[in-house]
């Protein structure tokens, strides 16, 4: 039965302010909502958490998983856990081992390899591992993971999904011969990647300066790879007068010591005329 104690009890677990060594006096609560507030709570120690691991309710076992005061070794041992939701939660923490994260790969819910797919504690190995992975997700999320090595980025290349391809587009361990391969994908959410990327170069951007999309042609002014050239061509060719004065603005910062002076006298005779205008 709920009552005034308890309710006492879950506002002190759940203070920001409580310390450890309070929060360690209710691990063994017989209200699974206060273990909840401890399993939850930042202050809670590790080895507080670690003797809360095989508490009974899975929801506390779930905060356990998620608190990021939770040992590597805790979360190892938790890795068999019957509930989908706690390896969920260990698959996403920050603690979790390269180790942990390869035996859950093979987890029968895509989600959780979709998180094991994005943690930044995930081995080449694994990555390549999830490649062919039957969920477009999970693939998703090895394509823009940054430890994906390059021969995986390279397989991706080429994925049925979009927003596959589009990960690899924006990885910033993609190589501008992959972005090269990929500047002319029927996607715009691809192409806008690889405007985008730093790695893409000033000839991939040059190429892609006509596309028939906006949010590409942004990309491409604000990358900044892309040449002054290509800026100028770009805001001469420019559909819209709004599109014309973005260029101007990225222009209007570019170093010109760089260039002839007869691109520099027309670049700042185009300033001076917005400048004019704009008064």
């Amino acid at each position: 039965m709920y009552n005034k104690h308890d309710k006492k009890d879950e506002a002190i677990v759940n203070n920001p302010n409580t310390t450890g060594k309070t929060l360690d006096k209710y691990k063994d609560d017989k209200n699974t909502d206060v273990r909840c507030g401890v399993a939850w709570n930042y202050n809670t120690t590790p080895e507080t958490l670690d003797y809360m691991k095989d508490d009974k309710d899975y929801y506390v076992r779930y905060w356990v998983a998620n608190n990021p005061n939770t040992t590597p070794e805790t979360l190892d041992y938790m890795k068999d856990d019957k509930s989908a939701d706690v390896r969920y939660r260990i698959a996403q923490n920050s603690n979790t081992t390269p180790e942990t994260l390869d035996y859950l790969k093979d987890d029968k819910n895509w989600y959780i390899r979709y998180e094991i797919a994005q943690n930044s504690n995930t081995i080449p190995e694994t990555l390549d591992y999830l490649k062919d992975d039957e969920d477009a997700s999970v693939r998703h999320g090895v394509a823009l993971n940054h430890n994906t090595p390059l021969e995986t980025l390279d397989y991706l290349k080429d994925d049925k999904k979009a927003r596959v391809r589009c990960g690899v587009a924006w990885n910033i361990s993609t190589t501008s011969k992959i972005l090269d391969y990929m500047k002319d994908d029927e996607d715009k959410d691809v192409r806008g990647g690889v405007a985008w990327n730093l790695n893409t170069t000033s000839e991939i951007l040059d190429y892609m300066k006509n596309d028939k999309n906006d949010s590409v042609r942004w990309g491409i002014a604000r990358n900044p790879n892309t040449t002054i050239e290509t800026l100028l061509y770009m805001y001469e060719n420019a559909k819209q007068e709004e599109e014309c004065e973005k260029i101007i603005d990225i222009l209007s910062k570019k170093k010109l010591h760089n260039i002839n002076e007869e691109l520099k006298d027309k670049i700042c005779k185009i300033i001076c005329n917005i400048i004019k205008e704009r008064k």
